[in-house]
């Protein structure tokens, strides 16, 4: 009667298992669906701590990091805009011309640009009109607004997820999934002893 007890409790704890992890898959492909181009955010109000990515055409350029951190404020192209990135420097220094050439898509969650990333877009801007002009051989005139015409007033960060319920779902199927174990595999121990 025991064994019977121990027989259910573990199929039991291991169907629970797998049901979180289909719960889990659904959570996920779900925030896939619902993730925008930073690009059309850039044009509503509403655009802050969207699940976003930006497609690039550019190796990311470094313009901002913070002391002592793995992070950096990056500027990337997606072929029409130019986009505030913040990301891992690892992550971003993997980024080769060969994986932009045809597009790279970079996930995260859009934030309010930070106090001051502004002088660096703009020292940016200068670099870039320096050598540059529209397609009407104008140059381009840079001023405080320039930031926001060119950048928005958000960026893409690439170091937090959307994804952060799916760490309680891994425990849980973690636990729920040991415990069946041990329950079916301690039946097999018993059965091997006898």
């Amino acid at each position: 009667m025991k064994k019977n007890k121990v027989l259910i409790l573990g199929i039991l704890f291991i169907l629970i298992t797998i049901i979180i992890c289909y719960v889990r898959e659904l959570e996920v492909n779900n925030i896939d669906k619902k993730r925008y181009d930073i690009s059309n955010l850039l044009e509503i109000n509403d655009n802050k701590n969207k699940n976003a990515y930006v497609n690039i055409y550019v190796t990311p350029l470094m313009i901002a990091e913070y002391p002592n951190d793995d992070n950096a404020f990056y500027i990337v192209y997606n072929n029409k805009y130019y986009n505030v990135l913040y990301m891992n420097k690892k992550e971003a220094n993997k980024i080769t011309k060969e994986m932009v050439d045809n597009g790279y898509r970079i996930n995260g969650v859009t934030k309010v640009k930070p106090d001051g990333i502004e002088k660096y877009g703009l020292e940016f801007l200068e670099k870039l009109f320096e050598t540059h002009e529209d397609g009407d051989g104008h140059n381009h005139e840079i001023n405080d607004n320039s930031y926001s015409e060119y950048f928005g007033d958000i960026y893409l960060d690439a170091t937090v997820s959307k994804y952060s319920n799916t760490t309680v779902y891994n425990i849980i199927i973690l636990i729920t999934g040991l415990i069946g174990g041990f329950c079916l595999l301690s039946l097999v121990y018993k059965k091997i002893i006898n």
